[in-house]
């Protein structure tokens, strides 16, 4: 048998780094599994997408949940024909913990160390039953002899049945990340300037039980938080209110939500699209002129006061007014702990983005520039792609953590 001594450099450089030629990103999200295959390039190409729902008896049961998205996950993987493929898979935020620590800084000890340590007995677990990963966000501002640390950790159980799951829908496990990380790699893309190693973004993934709260300088991540509140609360208040189901009050919600007046505003302050089949998507569902971004995305004034009021509906515009509060006090803890950071911008993704009263409502409170965001904008499409459950032709802020995933080191 002959030799093939012809080799591609480019392709030993990704072998030698952690990259893969193209593969697949699986969420676990709380409302169903998301499934994308993507072929990298410039841009990134899609080469197939699926999204199952998960049935809503099971989404409150964590472990009925996971066995119908392992399930689906064999079945996706075939009908999407990625069966050999490797994967990267998330961790929901649901079941991660995650906290910022401050540690002395000692030369002879590893902050890893002493954070692993500390994640440990805060828990009360074994050490060895947890994954960890540590995010060094360096000095104090107000004291440069410790450092701010990000702690995180997730059951060491949950990533073998992950494992188990890849292998079984003939799968090769090629990484595991959180939600927090995957959300921040995926828009490292629009932060490219020397100019924007000091712009601060956050990053709001409005979910169905939870919101993500994501800040990064430049690239670098500095605060990550989930905060207990998402779009079922706000329905389950209209429900009690009204005398609703849960579906009557989402639909109410987002019909309330449509109706606000929307500013006009020059197509220059929007984002370019990738392709001429996204164009019309990445400009749909805006948030109005204060939510729509300037392109040059450097530091603005803020929030002008003339922009559009918020209309919330009443029965939910406490709720909602306490998670702009715990997202603003999530911009104040890192602006007071991160030396020479300021949050410059807020970008919106998450199914909740859907929502325009309820980013209006936190954009305002934070008086920043805001945008809703759609990370499948911005891949090209192969043609004859398959999809299952999913219209390409339509904006999907909630394909964002596993658009992150595709941009994440593969660490297995």
């Amino acid at each position: 048998m002959a030799l093939n001594l012809k080799f591609n450099p480019k392709e030993l450089l990704n072998g030698l780094f952690g990259q893969n030629n193209g593969h697949v990103a699986v969420d676990f999200g709380s409302t169903g599994i998301k499934v994308m295959a993507v072929e990298p390039g410039q841009p990134i190409r899609l080469e197939a997408i699926g999204y199952e729902p998960t049935p809503v008896e099971l989404r409150s049961d964590v472990r009925k949940r996971f066995n119908h998205q392992f399930e689906q996950l064999a079945r996706m993987a075939q009908k999407l024909g990625l069966r050999g493929r490797k994967v990267v898979c998330s961790i929901p935020a649901s079941q991660t913990f995650c906290k910022h620590m401050q540690f002395e800084r000692t030369p002879d000890v590893p902050v890893a160390i002493l954070a692993e340590s500390a994640v440990a007995q805060q828990i009360g677990c074994d050490p060895s039953a947890l994954v960890y990963q540590t995010v060094d966000v360096g000095p104090l501002a107000a004291d440069a002899t410790k450092n701010e640390v990000i702690c995180t950790a997730v059951s060491r159980e949950l990533v073998t049945l992950i494992m188990q799951a890849s292998r079984s829908a003939k799968l090769e496990l090629a990484g595991v990340h959180g939600e927090f990380m995957a959300l921040a790699r995926g828009f490292d893309h629009i932060t490219k300037r020397a100019d924007d190693a000091t712009l601060g973004s956050l990053y709001l993934d409005v979910g169905e039980t939870s919101t993500k709260v994501v800040i990064v300088q430049g690239t670098r991540t500095v605060f990550m938080r989930s905060v207990e509140i998402g779009t079922r609360t706000l329905d389950e208040i209209l429900r009690n209110k009204r005398g609703c189901t849960l579906q009557q009050a989402a639909t109410l919600r987002l019909e309330h939500s449509a109706c606000l007046s929307e500013e006009p505003a020059s197509t220059s302050l929007l984002p370019e699209p990738v392709n001429a089949v996204t164009a019309g998507a990445a400009t749909a569902g805006g948030l109005g002129l204060l939510a729509l971004m300037p392109q040059d995305r450097r530091r603005t004034g803020g929030r002008p006061e003339a922009a559009a009021e918020d209309n919330a509906l009443s029965e939910i515009n406490e709720q909602v007014e306490i998670l702009a509060d715990e997202v603003q006090m999530c911009v104040r803890y890192a602006e007071s702990v991160v030396s020479g950071l300021r949050i410059d911008r807020l970008m919106c993704m998450g199914g909740g983005a859907a929502d325009r009263s309820l980013c209006r409502r936190i954009a305002k409170t934070l008086r920043l520039p805001a945008q809703q965001m759609d990370p499948l904008a911005r891949l090209a499409r192969k043609p004859g792609a398959p999809t299952i459950n999913v219209d390409l032709a339509k904006p999907h802020p909630e394909w964002a953590v596993a658009v992150g995933l595709c941009s994440c080191p593969l660490a297995l």
